[in-house]
């Protein structure tokens, strides 16, 4: 089982966000946890959320790097801002200020689910990645055909 779907939703003026029903559900019973690490989305304008067994494979990677300018700034950009977020009673986390800030989250998100992670979007930034999707993919539709679609 895996994350799958996209859903619309609200942020509230406390910066919360309710994650569906069946994310929560997949996260408590597959991934066995009741936390999600949310991060800055290096693919685009959004975020990111891991459920930590998931986070500490990325960072088990990351501590293998190279020592250098370029793990520095992964480390800067990427690892440190991630917070832990667990869920209050009506299933929503609390994202932090930096966090919403850099994703633009005001009111309406879109909450995505990418396989063995969770994407928070602004409806606006997801329009547009969706669009930058969709030309990409009209490029190159092999790999569709390729998987049946």
């Amino acid at each position: 089982m895996h994350f799958k779907g996209e859903f619309h939703n609200s942020i509230d003026a406390k910066g919360r966000v309710s994650i569906p029903a069946a994310f929560r559900e997949m996260l408590f019973s597959v991934y066995e946890g009741e936390v999600l690490k949310v991060a800055k989305n290096v693919a685009g304008p959004g975020l990111r959320a891991y459920p930590l067994k998931v986070w500490a494979r990325i960072e088990e990677t990351f501590q293998t790097l190279s020592p250098g300018s370029q793990r520095e700034s992964m480390m800067r950009s990427l690892i440190s801002p991630a917070i832990d977020c667990t869920f209050d009673s009506q299933g929503r986390i609390q994202l932090s200020q930096s966090l919403r800030v850099y994703a633009a989250l005001e009111k309406d998100v879109v909450i995505v689910g990418m396989h063995d992670k969770i994407e928070i979007w602004s409806q606006g930034r997801h329009a547009e990645r969706s669009a930058q999707d969709a030309a990409e993919l009209k490029q190159s539709l092999q790999n569709a055909y390729e998987i049946g679609f």
